[in-house]
């Protein structure tokens, strides 16, 4: 140390202190505040001149010692320098009232470095508490701003620092306000533990734009509360910001708790309580909320007007609160699945799928899954009630692009066609015109109609909900018959040999091919009971009769009768037979005469019954 700041130290009046050793001065990284001369203030000393001091010895630390300190002139911090009170209720750097503060100040050409502002606190500025200004490797820890005439702390274009247990309170602007510069982005930054309350604008305010960008940071453990405006005000134009927001605490602002417009940002264990807007509302597309809780607030817990996902939050639920009062995603690409306490009006599922049907699908239209490997296809469909129904596309859909198709939930833009009048409560299926959904009494259903629709024609938008596709329209009503044979049918012997019942005595869901296959078709899954019988003219004495049940094609379940007295003989057999949707049954007969046998030509004596028992 020189002679010229030796005389500087006496005559700021602050402690003489030993030249330290070359190894011992401060090592100059990018990254690092370490070594470096100390020097102590008290009271009337003056803390500017000790931190030039500081600065001019390469770097350093200036401790403070002092309840209040009343100060009048600017402080100004910069690389290499470390500020440190003997604790914010014990260091009190108070301003006046006057437009002096803290100001840590770079340019974008020569950027502050290695800064640390601790154990202190900054109260009565007539302008920002702390200014902060391109600074990179920034460090405030347990720093109070208080009663400020701008924002408690003030950042501005800065990057690779924390901000670490600090309060700001009554602050006339926001508690913290973090800015980007269109020269230099403002990203890589930590908030942890730190609080702001009372604050005449918001608690934590970003606000940027796409040439002002603020992102890749986190708020861990952050509070904000009775804050005149949002909790969270976060305003950064929508772009990517990539900000994290864990185990943050909203609570009884005035306006909204979080206030979201940014994107590609995640709230996981969030809480907005009492205030008076929404809990969270979200206008920022991408964003994630996890696990979070709003309650008690005088909006809604959650609104949200722009592409998001809601996953496993805690939505309060009462035997007086209606959850759609709660929570606002109407008609946009929400991901909103595995939430406590929410309902049909809040839980929503989609996909993006690859249109490849050869022209646009139009918002609302309806898709059926396409039939290729990957699976991950749609396409439209003309037969009505089609089994490959998949969902509603979310937005106008062009073809070759990938694009939001809703899979379950509620829509106020399902395209209908009125033909067959619509009323509530109607199931809903394809329809013969492509991308559009009617009524549908049997068959696939994929949503249900929570508005009338009875014009004839297909213009029709209404306000349904998609559910998980299923069959409709069959029941133990339906899904059975019985046929017969009364003419002969010449079988050979020791040839099992399927029995063409070819009269139908009852058949009111079409389900048995009296014509061509001689078989039931199981309309859908279920057990039924199949019961049959066959009998065959003359079968020589002690020769065997056997009838069976086939199931798709083979043996299910035999019996047989051996003849008496060379008589017309006949076997019976019933059993339940499980059958998945479009699996059959038929029956099939056998003797063992010796030479061909003919069937007795009676209805009587040769017949099968199906009937559907249960699913």
């Amino acid at each position: 140390m020189g002679k010229i700041l030796r005389n500087q130290i006496k005559e700021a009046g602050l402690i003489n202190k030993p030249e330290p050793p070359l190894a011992k001065r401060p090592l100059r990284t990018d990254n690092l505040i370490t070594g470096g001369t100390t020097i102590t203030v008290g009271l009337r000393e003056n803390i500017q001149k000790a931190v030039d001091a500081v600065e001019n010895a390469g770097g350093g630390k200036v401790i403070i010692k002092g309840e209040k300190i009343p100060v009048n002139y600017d402080i100004t911090v910069p690389s290499f320098v470390t500020l440190e009170g003997e604790g914010r209720d014990n260091t009190i750097l108070d301003f006046g009232d006057n437009s002096n503060s803290i100001k840590i100040e770079g340019t974008a050409a020569s950027r502050i470095k290695n800064i640390r502002i601790r154990d202190l606190t900054i109260q009565n500025s007539g302008t920002y508490g702390c200014d902060v200004n391109y600074a990179d490797f920034l460090i405030l820890d347990n720093v109070r701003f208080s009663s400020n005439t701008g924002s408690g702390l003030r950042i501005r274009a800065s990057q690779q620092y924390m901000v670490l247990n600090c309060l700001a309170d009554n602050n006339t602007v926001d508690g913290y306000t973090l800015a980007g510069n269109a020269s230099h982005n403002h990203g890589r930054f930590n908030y942890f533990g730190c609080i702001a309350t009372d604050n005449t604008g918001n608690g934590f305010d970003i606000t940027g734009d796409a040439t002002n960008v603020i992102g890749n940071g986190a708020f861990i453990g952050c509070e904000a509360d009775n804050n005149i405006l949002d909790g969270f005000e976060l305003d950064n134009g929508n772009i990517e910001a990539a900000i994290y927001f864990g185990e943050c605490i909203a609570n009884s602002n005035t306006v909204n708790g979080f206030d979201v417009n940014i994107g590609h940002s995640s709230f996981i264990g969030c809480k907005a309580d009492s205030n008076g807007g929404d809990g969270f509302e979200n206008t920022g597309t991408r964003n994630a909320f996890i696990g979070c809780v709003p309650s008690s607030n005088t909006g809604e817990d959650f609104n949200s007007t722009a592409r998001c996902s809601f996953t496993g939050n805690q939505f309060k639920y009462a035997t007086n609160i209606d959850p759609s009062t709660r929570v606002s995603h109407d008609d946009i690409s929400v991901q909103s699945t595995g939430n406590t306490g929410g309902n049909t009006r809040t839980e929503k599922n989609y996909m993006q799928m690859l249109n490849t049907s050869g022209g646009t699908v139009a918002q609302g239209g309806v898709v059926v899954l396409k039939a290729v490997a990957d699976g991950d296809e749609i396409t439209t469909t003309t037969t009505a009630g089609d089994d490959n129904v998949f969902g509603m596309a979310m937005f106008s859909h062009a073809d070759n692009a990938w694009g939001a198709i809703l899979t379950e939930g509620y829509t106020t833009k399902l395209k209908v066609d009125g033909t067959t009048d619509i009323a509530i409560g109607d199931y809903l299926g394809t329809f013969t015109t492509a991308g559009i959904a009617s009524k549908v009494t049997s068959g696939m259903a994929f949503a249900v109609a929570l508005e009338a629709y009875t014009t004839d024609d297909s213009s029709g938008v209404i306000n349904a909900l998609l559910i998980t596709p299923r069959k409709v329209g069959v029941s133990t009503t339906t899904a059975k018959a019985k046929a017969t044979k009364n003419d002969a049918q010449t079988i050979t012997t020791g040839t099992a040999t399927k029995i063409e019942l070819d009269d139908e005595t009852y058949d009111p869901g079409s389900n048995y091919d009296n014509a061509t296959n001689y078989r039931f078709v199981a309309p859908q899954d279920g057990y039924y009971q199949v019961n049959g019988a066959v009998h065959f003219t003359a079968v020589a004495d002690g020769e065997r009769v056997i009838c069976y049940i086939y199931k798709d094609g083979s043996s299910y379940s035999q019996l047989g009768v051996n003849s008496s007295g060379a008589s017309i003989t006949g076997s019976g057999i019933s059993d339940v037979v499980y059958l998945a949707a479009n699996s059959y049954v038929e029956l099939w007969a056998a003797h063992t005469h010796g030479s061909d046998r003919d069937t007795v030509a009676l209805a009587q004596r040769n017949f099968l019954s199906v009937h559907l028992l249960s699913t």
